[in-house]
């Protein structure tokens, strides 16, 4: 879990390397397959890995889990979070409920439904809440911290967003903070802070689509097209020989008003679902120029979401 908790690439194959030991040691003892299961969620939610291969693995594992103890509560909460993958958003309340029904002070449950359910709702007040109710259950965890930022950034709340990120990255750099500070820095037209924020991002992040994509968007909307081009550049060249993840190649593409070119990579993200981005269409900033497209609002009601 001190490992999953860095939230780097490198940490979250140690974690796996742990959770998978403690499996082989004791295959009755059913919060591993759990924990190791939500690794996989985090690598397939932050683009390090290809969701369709992660959220096979983060079920497999989850359900595994649920045969050795039915009432574990982060078991539940990863069944949730595969749930908003699969966009059954049906399961995916009901699942979260579950697990606060088991237990209604599980900090990993709170942070679940408040930042993968409730924000990406727009029920804002509510994600927050249930978020800073997380921290306060466990206060060691960054990942609730880092979830804050997100949902602060995703309500569009930037200012409050980024003192948040400053609070967290006190404790440690993650690159999912880094990500989410950069895009409340863009959102308030500090487009330099924006720019080396991802750039932290970068150097923490392994450099996924994801990354590169938000790099792109930020170049964009600081009025730097050569430079977001580059990045688009770099993107193309990569996915000749690499999987790539589909929402990334869409930020860059909003942030550069080409509307014809961020639906087809639109597109693409939801006939290669799962990908955790659908998820946030309804409400994330990067889709504030493209909102009132109406391929943008079918694909909104495809998704799940009315309009």
């Amino acid at each position: 879990l001190y490992h999953q908790n860095k939230m780097t690439p490198e940490g979250l194959e140690k974690s796996l390397e742990y959770f998978n030991r403690a499996i082989a040691l004791d295959p009755s003892f059913a919060r591993p397959n759990a924990a190791a299961g939500f690794t996989y969620d985090l690598f397939g939610g932050w683009g390090i890995k290809d969701a369709r291969d992660t959220v096979p693995k983060a079920k497999a594992l989850a359900r595994r889990a649920l045969q050795l103890d039915d009432t574990l509560v982060e078991a539940h909460g990863v069944i949730a979070d595969m749930a908003v993958f699969d966009l059954d958003w049906p399961l995916a309340e009901a699942s979260f409920k579950h697990a606060l029904f088991l237990n209604p002070n599980s900090a990993i449950a709170l942070d679940g439904y408040g930042v993968v359910y409730l924000s990406p709702w727009g029920r804002h007040d509510e994600a927050i809440a249930t978020i800073r109710r997380a921290i306060e259950l466990d206060p060691s965890s960054l990942l609730y911290r880092a979830d804050l930022v997100f949902v602060l950034m995703e309500a569009q709340r930037n200012e409050e967003a980024i003192e948040e990120a400053k609070r967290a990255l006190k404790r440690e750099p993650a690159p999912n903070v880094w990500w989410s500070l950069g895009v409340a820095y863009s959102g308030k037209g500090a487009h330099d802070e924006a720019i080396a924020a991802f750039q932290k991002n970068m150097e923490l992040s392994g450099q996924n689509f994801v990354s590169l994509g938000g790099l792109g968007y930020v170049y964009a909307q600081a009025g730097k097209r050569d430079a977001a081009l580059k990045v688009l550049a770099t993107m193309k060249a990569r996915a000749k020989n690499e999987t790539v993840d589909p929402a990334g190649f869409a930020y860059v593409y909003v942030g550069l008003d080409d509307n014809d070119a961020a639906m087809e990579w639109l597109q693409r993200t939801y006939d290669e679902r799962p990908n955790i981005a659908l998820a946030f269409l309804k409400e994330g900033p990067f889709y504030n120029r493209i909102r009132s497209d109406p391929r943008f609002i079918a694909l909104m009601k495809k998704v799940g979401f009315e309009k």
